[in-house]
C-alpha cells in the first residue's frame, strides 16, 4: 500500500490510517477505482479514507480526514 501526499493534508498520520484500515467499519465503492473506507483510530476517532485502485497490487491511500457528517449514513 502506498500513501500519496494528499492523504496527509488534513493532519492524519500514517499510523492512524493503517489502524483504521485494519478493521474497517464500512467500505463503499465510489465508482471508478475509488473506495471510501470508514474506520477508527486507536483513540476511537472515526476517519474517512479514500483508496484508489483498492484491488490492485499498488493500491493507494489518496485521502484521509475525520469522518464528515455527510458520510454518517454509511454507519
Amino acid at each position: 500500500m502506498r500513501f500519496t501526499a494528499s492523504a496527509f493534508r488534513h493532519g492524519i498520520t500514517q499510523r492512524q490510517i493503517e489502524t483504521a484500515l485494519q478493521v474497517p467499519m464500512r467500505m463503499v465503492d465510489q465508482g471508478g477505482d475509488l473506495r471510501l473506507i470508514i474506520g477508527a483510530t486507536e483513540s476511537g476517532n472515526l476517519l474517512e479514507i479514500v483508496m484508489a485502485d483498492p484491488e490492485a497490487a499498488d493500491e493507494r491511500v489518496i485521502h484521509a480526514m475525520p469522518l464528515r457528517p455527510k458520510f454518517y449514513r454509511y454507519l
